[in-house]
């Protein structure tokens, strides 16, 4: 669970909380009821702020240093992989942070069949293999 979610959690929780206050009920007096209420309206937004901020690019994400990160990325992959369909996606969104991106078809190859066949997709950056399966988008970050 992110801190985010925490945040926004702890307000709708005092949200809640505030609505059991007043005659007989947990908290008592309107200026605490109130303090509550403003408290909790308080962490819901910076829970949801904190939620955006950790988002992926069309949320706004941006490297803490601009510019290409990688010159060459290399997809190992095959025809009707669910997977290196998902990793694509994911990399496409990141392409301007390398300059050259391909797509080789293990297929085509004994030799990468059998080094690559039961962990693709395989992502290769600059040379070193970075991700065997899924791309973690978070540590493509």
């Amino acid at each position: 669970m992110s801190v985010g979610s925490v945040i926004l959690f702890v307000g709708l929780c005092g949200l809640l909380l505030s609505g059991f206050s007043g005659q007989g009920g947990i908290l008592r007096g309107d200026d605490h009821r109130f303090l509550l209420i403003g408290v909790s309206l308080a962490l819901i937004g910076a829970g949801i702020k904190q939620l955006k901020k950790s988002g992926d690019p069309k949320d706004g994400w941006k490297p803490s240093e601009p510019g290409v990160r990688f010159q060459r990325v290399i997809v190992y992959s095959r025809a009707e992989c669910g997977l290196c369909d998902e990793a694509m996606e994911v990399l496409e969104r990141y392409a301007k942070y390398f300059n050259d991106l391909s797509v080789v078809s293990i297929a085509e190859s004994e030799e990468l069949t059998e080094k690559y066949g039961t962990t693709i997709p395989v992502v290769e950056f600059d040379g070193e293999v970075r991700f065997q399966g899924r791309v973690d988008e978070r540590l493509l970050r």
